[in-house]
């Protein structure tokens, strides 16, 4: 990429706090699957190139091949191919169709049972801090949390769906809810019917899985209440068995939605209360849902979720006529569920790690919204040329998978962006720089793309010596997740441009160098290294903010 620079006098802008950096380029591995990526302490694991796993620690835009007894470690990809459990990846192998984990370094095969037949789709599940495949020869599942794995023998049970059936109480103890009187608990290899009355005289269907927390298995049903089909929930533990959950405070029929939140589950009603539904908390091993007074709403739930750090609820306020646009809304709370003063219209994507929120949304263009923290207003970064397909994100590393529309060959427009505190050096610089105490001199800043994807800078310095104006310029090719350049610079002198008047032969003489360091979308640390001169230092600002379309923003 090039950069083309031009020294003004300029006013100083807000600085940027985040960017958005690509870091594969054209060398990056061909990556097969979009939703098949996983994180683990920083890194990134994708499959490449024939179903290869490889990992990225963000810092270059280099890929490491993973080997295992110098082989390339194959994985049997699809959404669930690769898997973070605990501090492990579990991800099916290729060569014998077992679960294998791995930390990125070390190697070890969980189980020695087939999960997998050529052909078919992989049966695998995680639950909760577990992760459940089938045997696919036996009447058997696996149940591993990522560094050791159980052989559960399931006996008469047939047909069971791991995505919707199973909940793991621990390792070696897994409940199996396939309808109201196909209630089953498997401990190591014993196999017991539960009874229970809680669905006696009640139209019941549809069970499903909703969510386990803290050795409790929570299902979502329908019933038949008063003439209506609600859905309503229950859960199982090892104190109480089965029991429907009950609201403590409030008339509700029938639970909307349930979300694992800071260690408690928070419940939606379908109704109750009188004219509001109130969000409502079940502390574990509890039966009794406690209604929250401060959260409540007389409009209908369109979705709740939970991150590490926030909660959300999604709610339309509009009732009769037509419905204009615009009026679902995330109300977002913290960890004490006290309301945040921001709400946000249409997110479908949430990501959260120990460190901060990332909130994205696709409705005419991406971008990625980020809270900080619940004190401090938030901020954004424009991802306008990329179409974002998903985002993994721990507490050390931030990472996008998406699209670049503005890709000129198909083969290289899918890549990996990373968020960071540190500005890359990338096509987000262009423009004209300035620093206010140098005046009537600047900098430009070009980049551009080759068609093979690759990128260069091109600077140029139009500057003064001994009063008379002369400039220098250098380019230099752009290595992806760097934060810092140094480009040669060349004095250039010769032929006349003006008709009519004299001018001598071309030539180039090296002057120096250029050390460029962004600090935020619109401040730039330059030092300038002259031959046989002490090093110059500037502070510089850019005078047009172009950046908003190239990923960077105030």
């Amino acid at each position: 990429m090039y950069i083309f620079i031009i020294l003004c006098l300029f006013s100083q802008s807000v600085f940027a706090l985040k960017t958005l950096n690509r870091i594969s380029d054209a060398n990056f591995p061909k990556i097969i699957y979009e939703d098949t990526n996983a994180i683990l302490d920083g890194k990134l694991y994708f499959l490449a190139s024939g179903n290869h796993l490889w990992s990225i620690d963000g810092t270059a835009s280099t890929a490491t091949e993973l080997q295992f007894n110098q082989q390339p470690v194959l994985v049997l990809g699809n959404k669930k191919g690769l898997t973070r459990i605990n501090d492990n990846i579990v991800y099916v192998n290729v060569a014998d169709r077992t679960l294998w984990r791995t930390d990125g370094v070390n190697f070890q095969q969980l189980s020695d049972v087939e999960v997998h037949k050529p052909g078919a789709s992989i049966a695998i599940n995680a639950i909760g801090d577990f992760i459940v495949a089938k045997d696919v020869n036996n009447n058997r599942l696996v149940v591993s949390d990522g560094n050791s794995a159980t052989t559960l023998d399931l006996g008469a049970i047939e047909n069971i769906n791991i995505d919707t059936s199973v909940c793991v109480l621990e390792q070696n103890n897994i409940v199996i809810v396939q309808d109201a009187e196909r209630i089953y608990s498997v401990t190591n290899n014993s196999v017991s019917n539960i009874s229970t009355n809680i669905f006696a005289g009640k139209e019941t269907s549809d069970f499903k899985l909703k969510l386990s927390n803290n050795g409790e298995c929570f299902y979502q049903y329908k019933t038949a209440i008063d003439g209506y089909i609600v859905d309503d929930i229950f859960n199982f533990n090892a104190n109480d068995g089965l029991s429907v959950i009950q609201a403590g405070e409030d008339n509700v029929v029938g639970w909307q939605e349930a979300v694992v939140f800071n260690g408690d589950v928070l419940l939606f009603p379908r109704s109750g209360g009188g004219n509001y539904k109130y969000l409502h908390r079940l502390s574990p091993n509890s039966l009794v849902a406690q209604k929250i007074n401060a959260i409540k709403t007389s409009g209908s739930l369109t979705a709740m979720s939970a991150s590490e750090n926030f909660f959300y609820l999604q709610v339309d306020e509009w009732f009769g006529g037509v419905r204009p646009p615009g009026l679902d809304f995330y109300t977002i709370y913290n960890q004490d569920l006290d309301k945040i003063d921001i709400s946000y219209k249409y997110f479908s994507k949430i990501i959260s790690t120990s460190a901060e929120d990332i909130l994205w949304y696709d409705v005419d263009v991406d971008y990625v919204q980020i809270i900080s923290n619940a004190d401090e207003s938030d901020y954004y970064i424009s991802a306008a040329e990329i179409s974002i397909k998903s985002i993994l994100a721990d507490n050390k590393n931030t990472y996008i998978f998406g699209n670049d529309r503005s890709s000129p060959t198909y083969l290289y427009s899918k890549g990996f962006y990373k968020i960071s505190n540190e500005v890359p050096i990338s096509k987000q610089l262009n423009g004209l720089w300035v620093d206010n105490n140098w005046a009537s001199q600047g900098l430009s800043i070009h980049t551009g793309i080759r068609a093979d994807r690759t990128e260069y800078i091109f600077v140029s310095f139009y500057i003064y010596r001994d009063g008379k104006p002369f400039w220098v310029a250098g380019n230099k090719d752009i290595d992806l997740g760097k934060n810092s350049i140094t480009i040669d610079l060349s004095e250039y002198t010769g032929e006349s441009f003006l008709p009519g008047s004299v001018g001598q032969p071309a030539q180039n003489i090296f002057f120096g160098n250029a050390v460029l360091n962004p600090a935020a979308c619109d401040k730039l640390q330059v030092t300038i290294n002259i031959n046989n001169e002490e090093p110059v230092s500037l502070a510089m600002d850019r005078i047009d903010n172009i950046a908003y379309n190239n990923y960077c923003t105030d």
